[in-house]
């Protein structure tokens, strides 16, 4: 966890928030996949045709893992227009850095508005101080 990584002393990058919601998005992407194979699909009848007991788990299974999919893509997506300008920050001097702060500042603003997975203070605040560590 980032905000474990902060709390040991740790300086994480933006790049390492970044790569975590990539790398989530697609290892549940791939499950999400998985739950959605024929196979899959028509064992899924069978638990509700014979009222199994396990049908409940595993529905309930199969929407957290379409909730959890959908929440990580919705914050990677918000998250790349940063990424790109963070880049740009590693690239140039540092009197050319601090012209980009506003832009940074505004792109994390947009992220809280329209993110409304990433809207939590933890969140914000470990990626404000993985901006900070860059």
């Amino acid at each position: 966890d980032l905000a474990e990584q902060l709390l040991a002393g740790k300086h994480p990058l933006p790049v390492v928030e970044m790569e975590f919601w990539k790398n989530r998005t697609a290892n549940l992407e791939g499950i999400h996949n998985q739950l959605h194979e024929p196979k899959v699909v028509k064992m899924e009848e069978l638990l509700k045709v014979t009222r199994s007991s396990y049908f409940s788990a595993f529905k309930a299974m199969k929407d957290e893992v379409g909730s959890a999919l959908e929440e990580a893509d919705n914050i990677f997506i918000h998250l790349k227009p940063l990424r790109r300008i963070l880049e740009q920050t590693e690239e140039g001097e540092f009197r050319d850095v601090v012209s980009l702060i506003p832009a940074v500042m505004h792109t994390v603003g947009l992220v809280w508005a329209h993110c409304s997975h990433y809207r939590k203070a933890s969140r914000l605040i470990v990626l404000l101080q993985e901006i900070n560590n860059q």
